[in-house]
């Protein structure tokens, strides 16, 4: 029999009706049927290259502002790559028992109580079925769901993580890969100041950030301009500077370049206008600053009396700098800014307390059995004509919406007092494994390790006490989690010391031939 013969009608068998599929699909490039096709071939064909570059695609992926815009609710690409990731992981278990993941059970066992936790809730406050990825009918279904599936998918995420382990020599290439891709939240932004021209890459990349940009420049937006993808890549930049440097390698004086881009980092994102972002950047600074060691250094009074000097060299000048950049200071006293940017930043924060204080009241409500995220959509419709129409307050479209822009009130409303057990018993775990693998870990891996502590420790710290949305931050302290755990291949323990030897056992001893 001729086997090549047989292998090349086999090929065309395939091959030709595939091809026939595909042009007729392509005949209406814009219907989902189309999109589910495409998508499953191409799939098909980077199935080898999944196989082996999955780890790493989905920590480049883990960060970065990119859709899938062709599968229902446009999940972000970190999604897909996890959904793959995970059924190679179960795949590669089953059939190979020696292939197991790097097992952590103390941070392992409060992630599937907070699963539990939330499918549960979901299970009883109107599920979570596929319609919840999105819609835009008014009446019927419930939406809202996308919160669910974010939360399943960060915590698959953290399995497939730490399901490979991490060579020390490609650590440094990793970790940069982590933060560097959260640069592409300036893409949207880009297209937009662009033109139409190239509008085309928000099938890619959310557009959000732009129509938050679109918003501000209206005249209803406050006259405060906020380029908010900018202030998201620059705090990508100053996190990648903070664990391949730290900061005696920032402020190294025979590499002057890294403070020069140090600081040009820094003042880019202010025009984001976000005063989060500049509030992230200084603790984390301090935390790692402290965490390194460097508080009984000649560089901490460098750094104190330059510090001193910029600020009274800057702030008399605050008020004729751009009004998103005087967004970012209002809030530092004595600081003269224009008094459009100080109204805009103190209507925000107004609006904050009044939503938590309407809120802290319906707590008791929802302590064993939570809300959940599901809503009407006509609720959510109503609630925003009325809004638009002055007749209630401007937060109650996101009461009706759950963003409740605090983070302990976005796990005890949706998921009750247990909810708020597994994200406490989590945090709790997750900050004892990062200070054990900072305290412990192998010494070529300290400033990385010293990196991630201080960044989770800044996430929770601003989770509990400025902005905080548990859907959106499990992804960030997972990351953490995770990628530490792959670099450790685990949690370090302390190395045992040689005990010493009692004198009668020595006394024992034979004596050297």
């Amino acid at each position: 029999m001729n086997f090549a013969l047989t292998r090349k009608l086999i090929i065309f068998g395939l091959v030709l009706p595939l091809a026939a599929i595909l042009g007729f699909t392509l005949a209406t490039p814009l219907e989902y049927k189309t999109f589910a096709i495409v998508g499953l071939v191409a799939g098909l064909l980077l199935l080898p290259f999944m196989l082996k570059w999955y780890h790493p695609l989905l920590i480049f992926t883990w960060n970065a502002f990119i859709n899938v815009y062709f599968l229902p609710g446009k999940p972000q690409l970190w999604m897909l790559v996890t959904a793959i990731g995970f059924g190679i992981v179960v795949l590669n278990s089953t059939l190979d028992r020696e292939k197991r993941t790097i097992h952590v059970p103390a941070l392992t066992i409060p992630l599937l109580f907070f699963a539990a936790v939330v499918f549960v809730t979901a299970k009883l406050t109107g599920g979570m079925g596929v319609r919840a990825l999105g819609g835009d009918q008014i009446g019927g279904g419930a939406i809202g769901g996308k919160g669910y599936f974010t939360i399943f998918f960060a915590i698959m995420g953290y399995f497939v993580l730490t399901s490979r382990s991490i060579p020390l020599e490609r650590v440094k290439t990793y970790t940069s890969l982590f933060l560097l891709s959260g640069v592409t939240a300036m893409v949207t932004n880009l297209a937009y100041m662009m033109g139409p021209a190239f509008y085309f890459l928000y099938f890619l990349f959310p557009v959000d950030l732009a129509v938050f940009q679109l918003q501000s420049e209206l005249p209803t937006g406050g006259g405060v301009v906020r380029i908010g993808g900018l202030a998201f890549a620059s705090n990508a930049a100053y996190f990648l500077m903070m664990a391949r440097y730290g900061v005696r390698g920032v402020f190294d004086i025979s590499r002057p370049w890294r403070m020069a881009a140090f600081l040009f980092i820094i003042v880019l994102g202010l025009f984001g206008g976000f005063r989060i972002i500049l509030v992230s950047i200084c603790l984390h600074f301090v935390i790692q600053f402290c965490l390194e060691g460097m508080l009984r250094t000649r560089l901490c009074a460098v750094l104190a009396c330059g510090g001193i000097l910029a600020g009274a060299l800057v702030f008399p000048f605050v008020h004729k700098m751009p009004l998103a950049v005087q967004r970012c200071v209002a809030f530092v006293p004595g600081v003269e800014v224009s008094h459009i940017a100080k109204s805009d930043a103190e209507a925000s924060t107004i609006w904050r307390l009044e939503m938590w204080r309407v809120m802290l009241p319906e707590i008791p409500k929802y302590l064993i059995v939570g809300k959940g995220y599901a809503l009407k959509p006509a609720d959510l419709y109503l609630a925003n004509q009325a809004v638009m129409r002055g007749m209630v307050k401007n937060y109650e479209s996101a009461l009706v919406a759950g963003a409740y822009h605090n983070g302990p009130l976005s796990v005890i409303i949706p998921f009750g007092i247990f909810g708020a057990i597994g994200v406490l018993w989590l945090l709790a775990t997750g900050i004892w494994v990062l200070y054990r693998n900072y305290r412990y870990g192998d010494p070529t891996l300290q400033l990385v390790n010293t990196f991630l502590l201080a960044k989770f420790a800044l996430h929770v710290i601003i989770f509990f006490f400025v902005y905080g949305a548990i859907e959106n931050d499990i992804l960030q302290f997972l990351g953490a989690l995770g990628l530490s755990v792959a670099i450790n291949r685990g949690v370090r323990k302390p190395v045992e010391s040689l005990e010493a030897v009692p004198a009668e056992a020595a006394a024992l001893q034979p004596a050297p031939a």
